[in-house]
C-alpha cells in the first residue's frame, strides 16, 4: 500500500489556482508512463488512498488532455500563453526520479503548451526546501504504516510534518475527526471517502501510481507470501530442501 504523487507548493502562483492544479493533474498520461518507464505492472492512482478490499477509493483522476488544455485557458492560459517559464519540477539525482521529471515535462509541454524546467537536489537538500516551501512542483510518495486510509490521509492536516504544500482544509479536517469519532466501521470508510474527495477536488497533490514491489522467489522458499504491508516475519520462512 503505497502512492507515488507529486507535492504542489500551492503557496506561489500559479499554482495557488485550483484550474491550474487541475490542468496539470489532467495532462499526465499515468498508463505510458507505467508502461514504457516504470515497466513494473504498478496501477495509475484514480485517487489518493490505494484501493483495498475493505475501502473504494474515488474514481477522480484519469487522463485528459482536452480537459486539461480547457481547464488551463480557464485559468488564463490558453495554450500555455502567459504561463510562467520559471515552474520548476524538484528532484533528487535517482535515475528514475530524473526520468520520471522528463516525462512530466514533456506531457506538460505536449498537452499544455507550457515549459517547466528540472531541478535537481541531493536528499537533504531536497527534504529541507519543500519543509521551507522552497518549491513550485516536488516528487513524494508514501508507503501506508498500516491497512487503513488515515495513513494516507491525516498527513494533509495542516501543521503536519508531511503536508509541506501550503495548502489546508478545514471541512477535510472536520471530516477526519468525524471519522475518528465514528464507531460504525462501514459508515467509518464512507466519511474518510468524502475527505478525501475533498482533497482530490482541491488537487494540492497530484497522485501518479499505486506501488507494488517486484521481487524474485527461489522455489525452495516457503513461507513467504505476498503481503500489503510488505513485512514478512522471518521465524514462518523456511527453505525447502529438495
Amino acid at each position: 500500500v503505497g502512492v507515488y504523487f507529486l507535492r504542489l507548493n500551492t503557496t506561489r502562483k500559479p499554482l495557488e489556482n485550483q484550474k491550474v492544479r487541475l490542468a496539470l493533474s489532467a495532462a499526465i498520461d499515468r498508463r505510458l508512463i507505467i508502461d514504457n518507464l516504470l515497466q513494473g505492472g504498478q496501477t495509475p492512482a484514480h485517487g489518493l488512498v490505494p484501493q483495498t478490499e475493505e475501502y473504494t477509493t474515488p474514481k477522480v483522476i484519469h487522463f485528459d488532455a482536452t480537459e486539461a488544455q480547457k481547464l488551463m485557458a480557464e485559468a488564463g492560459f490558453p495554450n500555455g500563453e502567459g504561463f510562467t517559464t520559471d515552474l520548476k519540477i524538484l528532484t533528487t539525482p535517482k535515475e528514475t526520479s530524473i526520468r520520471m521529471a522528463e516525462a512530466l515535462q514533456a506531457m506538460w509541454k505536449q498537452h499544455l503548451g507550457i515549459n517547466v524546467r528540472i531541478e535537481q537536489r541531493e536528499w537533504g537538500t531536497f527534504l529541507t526546501a519543500q519543509q521551507e516551501l522552497d518549491y513550485d512542483i516536488a516528487v513524494g510518495g508514501w508507503i501506508g504504516d498500516f491497512l487503513d486510509p488515515t495513513t494516507f490521509l491525516d498527513m494533509w492536516s495542516k501543521g503536519n510534518g508531511n503536508n509541506n504544500t501550503g495548502w489546508s482544509s478545514t471541512e477535510f479536517e472536520e471530516k477526519l475527526n468525524l471519522a475518528e469519532q465514528n464507531a460504525d466501521p462501514s459508515e467509518r470508510l464512507e466519511i474518510l471517502k468524502e475527505a478525501e474527495a475533498i482533497i482530490l477536488n482541491e488537487r494540492p497533490i497530484l497522485p501518479l501510481y499505486w506501488y507494488t514491489t517486484s521481487y524474485l522467489l527461489h522455489p525452495s522458499v516457503k513461507g513467504w507470501n505476498p503481503l500489503l504491508l510488505d513485512n514478512h516475519p522471518f521465524k514462518f520462512v523456511e527453505l525447502e530442501s529438495n
